[in-house]
């Protein structure tokens, strides 16, 4: 168990009264009394070292051009379903609940998040249409993976989408395996783009 702080923020027009620092503050009282350890989500974490914090995660965008990138990796036996949004908010928190035992330092999933993450939460209806959803069967019919991702572009050149890839989750090596190399062959793509 941890205490996770996140969205510290102070209006530009309250800087340097002391506000984020009594947020914080006051947060990590009420860690002391919950959990043996409070974990913090910000922009410049180079701001919170005064109260222990330091950078545990780094974030990296990644973009492949696929004109360039031939799959190399190993072909699973399972197979690639397309589903529905709703489908993937059900296997998100199925799947996150399982898996977040062998991954130190992940965060519940609550049901508003999953929602939001799979496009299904009402503030979400206009990138809901966009949303294009998939799983990973293992040969025994067991979901394994799943990903969501949207595909824009190609106006002026219909085999030059660009795929952007919003969230995977995989429970095997070959789940990850199969679900990447879908997203690198998905036809009329030029760029898979991951941030």
């Amino acid at each position: 168990d941890a205490w996770a702080i996140s969205t510290v923020t102070v209006a530009s027009t309250h800087h340097k009264r002391g506000i984020a620092r009594a947020l914080l503050e006051a947060e990590l009282a009420a860690a002391a009394k919950h959990a043996p350890m409070a974990m913090l989500t910000v922009s410049e974490s180079s701001l919170y070292q005064r109260y222990g914090f330091a950078p545990a995660a780094w974030a990296t965008d990644y973009e492949f051009n696929v004109r360039r990138v031939t799959w190399s990796g190993p072909t699973p036996d399972g197979r690639i379903e397309y589903i529905t949004n709703q489908q993937f908010a059900e296997h998100l928190e199925e799947m996150h609940n399982r898996l977040m035992v062998h991954s130190p330092g992940q965060v519940d999933i609550w049901p508003l998040r999953a929602a939001q993450l799979a496009g299904t939460a009402s503030s979400e209806e206009d990138r809901a249409k966009k949303i294009r959803a998939i799983r990973y069967l293992s040969p025994d019919g067991t979901v394994e993976g799943i990903a969501n991702y949207t595909v824009s572009g190609g106006d002026d050149d219909f085999v030059a989408h660009t795929l952007t890839v919003h969230h995977i989750l995989t429970a095997s090596p070959d789940a990850y395996a199969a679900i990447w190399r879908y997203l690198l062959e998905v036809p009329l793509v030029e760029k898979v783009k991951v941030e």
